[in-house]
Protein backbone atom coordinates (compact mmCIF):
# COMPACT_ATOMS: atom_id res chain seq x y z
CA UNK A 1 0.00 0.00 0.00
CA UNK A 2 3.12 2.45 1.21
CA UNK A 3 4.44 1.55 -2.08
CA UNK A 4 2.01 2.52 -4.24
CA UNK A 5 1.19 5.56 -2.36
CA UNK A 6 4.74 6.51 -3.17
CA UNK A 7 4.70 6.06 -6.73
CA UNK A 8 1.57 6.93 -7.72
CA UNK A 9 -0.18 8.85 -4.89
CA UNK A 10 1.09 12.11 -5.99
CA UNK A 11 -0.10 11.53 -9.77
CA UNK A 12 -3.49 13.09 -9.87
CA UNK A 13 -3.17 15.67 -13.15
CA UNK A 14 -3.54 14.58 -16.95
CA UNK A 15 0.11 15.78 -17.50
CA UNK A 16 1.38 13.62 -14.74
CA UNK A 17 -0.27 10.81 -16.49
CA UNK A 18 2.71 9.72 -18.72
CA UNK A 19 4.93 9.31 -15.55
CA UNK A 20 2.28 7.07 -13.78
CA UNK A 21 2.39 4.71 -17.80
CA UNK A 22 6.38 5.06 -17.29
CA UNK A 23 6.19 4.13 -13.89
CA UNK A 24 3.91 1.04 -14.22
CA UNK A 25 6.63 -0.82 -16.69
CA UNK A 26 8.76 -1.10 -14.08
CA UNK A 27 9.61 -4.11 -11.35
CA UNK A 28 9.91 -3.72 -7.50
CA UNK A 29 11.43 -6.21 -5.74
CA UNK A 30 11.48 -6.48 -2.00
CA UNK A 31 14.05 -9.44 -0.94
CA UNK A 32 15.52 -10.28 2.36
CA UNK A 33 18.40 -8.54 3.47
CA UNK A 34 20.72 -11.94 3.39
CA UNK A 35 20.48 -11.98 -0.25
CA UNK A 36 22.06 -8.82 -1.03
CA UNK A 37 25.86 -9.22 -2.98
CA UNK A 38 27.09 -6.30 -1.59
CA UNK A 39 29.89 -6.41 -3.87
CA UNK A 40 27.61 -4.89 -6.69
CA UNK A 41 27.20 -1.97 -3.59
CA UNK A 42 31.14 -1.63 -2.93
CA UNK A 43 30.81 0.78 -5.69
CA UNK A 44 28.29 3.04 -4.70
CA UNK A 45 29.74 4.22 -1.42
CA UNK A 46 32.96 5.60 0.52
CA UNK A 47 35.31 3.21 0.90
CA UNK A 48 34.83 4.17 4.83
CA UNK A 49 31.59 3.23 4.94
CA UNK A 50 30.51 -0.58 6.07
CA UNK A 51 28.08 -2.19 4.01
CA UNK A 52 26.14 -4.93 6.21
CA UNK A 53 22.88 -7.40 5.01
CA UNK A 54 21.83 -6.41 8.22
CA UNK A 55 20.80 -3.02 7.37
CA UNK A 56 18.09 -2.32 4.90
CA UNK A 57 19.59 -1.04 1.62
CA UNK A 58 18.77 -0.63 -2.10
CA UNK A 59 20.04 -0.11 -6.00
CA UNK A 60 17.55 1.04 -8.52
CA UNK A 61 18.77 -0.31 -12.12
CA UNK A 62 17.32 2.39 -14.95
CA UNK A 63 18.80 -0.14 -17.67
CA UNK A 64 16.25 -3.19 -17.09
CA UNK A 65 14.00 -0.70 -14.98
CA UNK A 66 14.30 -2.38 -11.80
CA UNK A 67 13.97 -1.85 -8.23
CA UNK A 68 16.13 -3.98 -5.82
CA UNK A 69 15.19 -3.63 -2.20
CA UNK A 70 16.87 -5.83 0.54
CA UNK A 71 15.51 -5.77 4.18
CA UNK A 72 15.69 -7.62 7.29
CA UNK A 73 12.86 -9.89 8.30
CA UNK A 74 12.25 -7.99 11.54
CA UNK A 75 8.69 -7.39 11.30
CA UNK A 76 6.05 -5.64 13.24
CA UNK A 77 5.21 -1.62 13.05
CA UNK A 78 9.29 -0.64 13.13
CA UNK A 79 10.97 -2.93 10.81
CA UNK A 80 8.22 -1.70 8.53
CA UNK A 81 9.26 1.60 8.82
CA UNK A 82 12.87 1.53 9.28
CA UNK A 83 12.67 -1.25 5.79
CA UNK A 84 10.13 1.76 3.89
CA UNK A 85 13.04 4.33 4.29
CA UNK A 86 15.22 2.43 1.98
CA UNK A 87 12.37 1.45 -0.20
CA UNK A 88 11.14 4.75 -0.71
CA UNK A 89 14.37 5.93 -1.30
CA UNK A 90 14.89 3.58 -4.53
CA UNK A 91 11.54 4.50 -5.56
CA UNK A 92 12.94 8.05 -5.48
CA UNK A 93 15.71 7.42 -7.85
CA UNK A 94 13.39 5.56 -9.73
CA UNK A 95 10.94 8.56 -10.14
CA UNK A 96 13.40 11.17 -10.74
CA UNK A 97 14.77 9.22 -13.39
CA UNK A 98 11.57 8.90 -15.25
CA UNK A 99 11.15 12.95 -14.95
CA UNK A 100 14.44 12.92 -16.90
CA UNK A 101 13.49 10.33 -19.41
CA UNK A 102 10.42 12.59 -20.10
CA UNK A 103 12.90 15.70 -20.14
CA UNK A 104 10.59 17.51 -17.12
CA UNK A 105 14.39 17.45 -15.26
CA UNK A 106 17.98 17.69 -16.79
CA UNK A 107 19.86 14.92 -17.34
CA UNK A 108 22.72 16.17 -15.30
CA UNK A 109 22.98 18.43 -12.24
CA UNK A 110 24.98 19.77 -9.28
CA UNK A 111 25.11 18.53 -5.96
CA UNK A 112 23.70 20.93 -3.49
CA UNK A 113 24.96 18.80 -0.74
CA UNK A 114 28.14 16.88 -0.24
CA UNK A 115 27.86 13.26 -1.09
CA UNK A 116 29.73 10.38 0.25
CA UNK A 117 33.17 10.94 -1.85
CA UNK A 118 31.54 13.76 -4.02
CA UNK A 119 32.29 17.51 -3.09
CA UNK A 120 28.90 20.35 -3.13
CA UNK A 121 28.72 21.31 -6.60
CA UNK A 122 30.48 18.83 -8.25
CA UNK A 123 27.78 17.62 -10.81
CA UNK A 124 26.53 13.98 -11.53
CA UNK A 125 23.62 12.05 -12.51
CA UNK A 126 19.97 13.57 -11.54
CA UNK A 127 18.37 10.62 -10.42
CA UNK A 128 21.32 10.55 -7.84
CA UNK A 129 22.15 14.17 -7.12
CA UNK A 130 18.67 15.10 -6.14
CA UNK A 131 17.70 12.17 -3.93
CA UNK A 132 20.56 12.18 -2.01
CA UNK A 133 21.10 15.83 -1.60
CA UNK A 134 17.12 15.74 -0.31
CA UNK A 135 17.88 13.14 1.94
CA UNK A 136 21.00 15.73 3.25
CA UNK A 137 18.64 17.81 3.42
CA UNK A 138 16.17 16.25 5.94
CA UNK A 139 19.45 15.82 8.05
CA UNK A 140 20.22 19.36 8.17
CA UNK A 141 16.72 20.63 8.96
CA UNK A 142 16.77 22.38 5.46
CA UNK A 143 13.91 20.03 3.91
CA UNK A 144 10.68 17.88 5.60
CA UNK A 145 10.38 14.57 4.85
CA UNK A 146 6.77 13.14 2.96
CA UNK A 147 4.45 10.89 5.51
CA UNK A 148 1.57 8.65 4.43
CA UNK A 149 -0.58 7.14 7.13
CA UNK A 150 -1.17 3.95 7.31
CA UNK A 151 -4.44 3.13 8.87
CA UNK A 152 -5.20 -0.08 11.24
CA UNK A 153 -5.64 -3.05 9.47
CA UNK A 154 -5.16 -6.98 9.69
CA UNK A 155 -2.78 -8.64 7.31
CA UNK A 156 -2.66 -12.61 7.26
CA UNK A 157 -4.63 -12.75 10.54
CA UNK A 158 -2.38 -10.41 12.04
CA UNK A 159 -3.71 -7.14 13.45
CA UNK A 160 -1.49 -3.86 12.28
CA UNK A 161 -2.54 -0.46 14.03
CA UNK A 162 -2.02 2.32 12.34
CA UNK A 163 1.41 4.09 11.78
CA UNK A 164 2.92 6.52 9.49
CA UNK A 165 5.69 5.85 6.73
CA UNK A 166 8.11 8.16 5.93
CA UNK A 167 10.82 9.10 2.67
CA UNK A 168 12.11 11.42 0.62
CA UNK A 169 9.77 13.90 -0.71
CA UNK A 170 9.92 14.65 -3.90
CA UNK A 171 6.34 15.59 -4.68
CA UNK A 172 7.64 19.18 -6.17
CA UNK A 173 9.39 17.85 -8.95
CA UNK A 174 6.61 15.37 -9.97
CA UNK A 175 4.38 18.57 -10.30
CA UNK A 176 6.97 19.93 -12.62
CA UNK A 177 5.37 17.27 -15.43
CA UNK A 178 2.44 19.85 -15.37
CA UNK A 179 4.12 22.28 -16.74
CA UNK A 180 5.58 20.56 -19.35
Amino acid sequence: MGILHWIFGELDTRPEWPLAVMANQWKINIHESSESNLDEHRALVDSRDVLANGIPHGITRKNIKQVDVFIPNIGGNYGIRQSFSAISHEICHMMVSLLVDLNVLPTRSNRRQKDKMMQAGSSGNTETTEVHDREAEVKLGIRQNKKYKVTSREVQGIQIDEFELVGIDITDLINKAENR
